[in-house]
């Protein structure tokens, strides 16, 4: 109770008030704000308030390079991505959506705008020179920032298109992060447990930020990446989802036939949409970007005779934010299920579970319709001078892969295809060709297993099981390898398979196997000489080190 009582203290003590607004945050002592709020607006204003006072100089370098003026703010070093910002019309987009949000929801971003700027007024000495040139934030800004890293960062990126150009196939959702949702027939409390397991570089936008936000009717707990306003991980007093990149192509790169000026399509020649933008350069001249269009979208690469357009899904779709939000307020699975319906997060496999006892698996995002092909047809470059390639639509919600209420009473994902997110497996075959891969890796094995060892797993074995680091593809070959060294291997294979016979499977900095001293006991190979050390003890085995190994 003590400890208890003094973190509370430390939590109470570095409180920060905002009495105008009714707001405020305090914070615990792992850095994690928890802001309370009158109203809605007023925890939009602390959130965004928050993460300025956390990531101050990394937000407004976000939101600078969003709105393409990074080369304005910092110089050449920024032209690269102020190039590819522009080209997809990034801005404009964004700020078109933002006009387009429900006035109340335009609210909420623009409270979130004023938290930060907020701060920026009461701590100009905290943010650095140069990032103070972005300030004032605007109600658009959170807005455009989403759309270039959900739409342009995960979904189509300049890396991405580079690496077709170089003619290699793309493999989306490399990304590792881990989800389950176990329902309480499977739950040994009788409760249903959401794990949110995401790993991404603690570096730039992938940073996550966690918060706990509070107000009328309203507890949310959670984490987004560093500048977004609303969660994209959620705890409330009723549901919980969370979410892993996965491997939807939802934007895809056509080989565009040069002709007279234009370009051939369907065997008629067209002219490219042309488009001039300035982007200003700190310290130089300002540079002329022209951006040509096809009908699939700009042209992001011409080189050495090849000529990519670009299109991306999703691109009509303004309410991403408001989904999440309404998803992350949502007090019933009918409620939450018309939200993820809309189809306006464009990406991400979605993990949820509900105080009901519900729980589902969706394979999310906008995946266009298309004539023909697999996924790694899809990931390449498709040929652009024939309307047979250009889509027009994408799939409803439910031609989408998912999985509701399962039988075994569990759902998983490890960003691998959606196909084994419970058993028994969905059926490939059901869905086009070209919504998923087939292959899984040993994590999702991994996961798998762990659901299944038990009819009724508690919360300590599913922590337990977060952190585990046990290695599947041993289990899957070691004791064929064992046995395989022990009957036709040297002496020195069969040192080794002595050693990986006692290993513990795990990787963990203190997972060896037992001390060389044991060598000689039971069916393990004599000890060559009492002052040879074996490879068991992650030794030289001829050291002549006295010490042990242990």
């Amino acid at each position: 109770m003590a400890q208890k009582t003094a973190a509370w203290i430390l939590l109470l003590a570095s409180a920060l008030g905002a009495a105008d607004r009714g707001v405020e945050i305090l914070w615990d002592r792992f850095g994690v704000p928890h802001v309370y709020a009158k109203n809605a607006v007023g925890m939009f204003y602390g959130y965004g308030y928050a993460q300025m006072q956390s990531h101050a100089n990394l937000v407004l370098k976000l939101y600078g390079e969003s709105r393409g003026r990074g080369a304005e703010y910092w110089g050449a070093k920024s032209l690269e991505l102020d190039r590819w910002v522009h080209t997809n019309g990034v801005p404009e987009r964004g700020l078109a959506w933002y006009q387009q949000q429900t006035p109340e929801f335009r609210s909420y971003l623009d409270a979130f705008a004023e938290g930060m700027n907020e701060y920026a007024r009461r701590h100009p000495d905290l943010i650095a020179a140069e990032m103070k040139q972005v300030l004032p934030i605007t109600g658009a800004d959170p807005l455009i920032h989403v759309h270039r890293i959900v739409h342009f960062s995960y979904i189509s990126s300049a890396g991405r298109v580079a690496t077709a150009a170089a003619g290699r196939t793309i493999a989306p959702g490399s990304i590792g992060s881990n989800a389950w949702a176990i329902a309480p027939k499977h739950s040994a409390s009788g409760k249903t447990m959401v794990l949110m397991n995401p790993h991404l570089p603690w570096q730039d936008w992938y940073t996550y930020y966690e918060a706990h936000l509070n107000g009328p009717g309203m507890n949310l707990y959670g984490a987004s990446q560093i500048g977004f306003p609303v969660l994209r991980f959620v705890f409330s007093e009723y549901l919980a989802f969370t979410q892993t990149v996965n491997s939807i192509d939802a934007s895809d790169l056509f080989r565009i036939t040069l002709a007279e000026g234009g370009y051939r399509f369907d065997g008629v020649t067209k002219p490219f949409a042309m488009e001039t933008k300035t982007i200003k350069v700190k310290g130089t001249a300002d540079e002329k970007l022209v951006v040509r269009s096809t009908l699939h979208g700009p042209v992001v690469w011409d080189n050495a005779g090849l000529v990519l357009a670009q299109k991306t899904a999703a691109l009509d779709r303004p309410f991403l934010l408001e989904q999440y939000w309404k998803m992350a307020i949502a007090r019933s699975f009918s409620e939450y299920e018309a939200q993820v319906k809309r189809l306006q997060v464009p990406t991400f496999n979605i993990t949820y579970g509900d105080r009901d006892g519900h729980v589902m698996y969706l394979f999310n995002g906008t995946l266009p319709k298309r004539a023909n092909g697999n996924l790694a047809y899809w990931a390449g470059v498709v040929p652009g001078d024939t309307s047979a390639t250009l889509w027009t639509e994408v799939h409803p919600y439910e031609d989408l892969p998912k999985v509701i209420d399962p039988p075994a009473g569990w759902v998983q994902n490890t960003n691998d295809p959606p196909w084994t997110s419970t058993i028994p497996p969905l059926d490939p075959s059901q869905f086009a060709a070209y919504t998923a891969g087939r292959d899984f890796t040993f994590r999702t094995s991994s996961s798998i297993r762990m659901l299944s060892a038990k009819d009724k797993l508690s919360v300590d074995e599913v922590v337990a099981s977060k952190f585990s680091t046990r290695l599947e593809f041993a289990d899957r070959v070691l004791d064929d390898l064992v046995a395989a060294a022990r009957q036709m291997g040297t002496e020195r294979a069969k040192q080794a398979a002595a050693v990986l016979a006692a290993w513990d499977r795990q990787a963990e900095s203190a997972s060896r196997a037992r001390c060389c001293s044991r060598i000689g006991r039971g069916d393990l190979p004599a000890r060559p000489s009492p002052t040879k050390r074996c490879s068991r003890c992650r030794r030289r085995r001829l050291s002549r080190s006295p010490r042990r190994a242990d």
